[in-house]
């Protein structure tokens, strides 16, 4: 009974810290894009000595360690997902201690992921430098034929002309196009077709000189080789 109170005391305390620390990182994000100045510090003076710190214990490793840790990641996700329905389905006494562990560790997965990427990216672009780089960015949308000639025979401001004149009026149809239709249905095509089409590439190839067909044979005279 002690043992049990001992662990649901420790797993509180652990709730509260994963909470605060999700508050504080979700205010450090919200923050960063008022407080310039605070952010240009910390990419010129604390980013430099982190982003120093990690590739030097990256470069101890022979391979990716970034790499590594996406495929550690997946798996890690794909063994939990597994073990927790095994755990749920056979552990029938255990299950809300299992239920509080995993919740617990993939928990403080998500927020380790949540951290990492606030100070080593979300925290970036809110910068001057790159808030300046991104100012005149656009988004635009363009097939594949068009994409070779913006920015050689038109420019981006060509196009922008053009997609606001001729494709932003258009209306854009409820459908989910991309999953329609559900199946493609290949004709086959027939043996006929297919033996025409190779008879008459061979054809092409050798050259008509086969002999003519249904021609009667020509007499010559006695004296004709002499």
């Amino acid at each position: 009974m002690h043992m049990r109170k001992k662990t649901e005391s420790r797993f509180s305390l652990s709730v509260r810290i994963m909470f605060a620390l999700w508050i504080f990182l979700i205010l450090v994000n919200i923050l960063s894009r008022f407080l310039t100045s605070a952010v240009d510090f910390y990419i010129a003076w604390i980013f430099p000595a982190i982003s120093d710190f990690w590739g030097s214990v990256s470069g101890l490793f022979s391979f990716s360690v970034g790499e590594f840790m996406i495929v550690a990641g997946v798996t890690l996700v794909i063994l939990g997902i597994v073990s927790f329905i095994l755990f749920m389905i056979f552990a029938k006494r255990t299950r809300r201690k299992i239920a509080i562990f995993y919740g617990h560790f993939y928990g403080w997965i998500l927020t380790w992921l949540f951290f990492v990427l606030t100070f080593r990216f979300f925290i970036l672009y809110q910068g001057t430098q790159m808030s300046q780089r991104l100012a005149g960015c656009r988004r635009i949308i363009i097939s594949d034929e068009n994409l070779p000639l913006l920015g050689t025979v038109y420019s981006y401001d060509d196009y922008d002309i053009f997609f606001r004149e001729e494709l932003a009026p258009l209306p854009v149809p409820q459908q989910q196009l991309l999953t329609q239709p559900d199946t493609i249905v290949e004709e086959p095509v027939e043996e006929e077709e297919e033996q025409q089409s190779q008879e008459e590439n061979e054809d092409d190839f050798f050259g008509n000189d086969a002999p003519p067909q249904n021609v009667e044979p020509v007499d010559f005279p006695d004296d004709f080789f002499r």
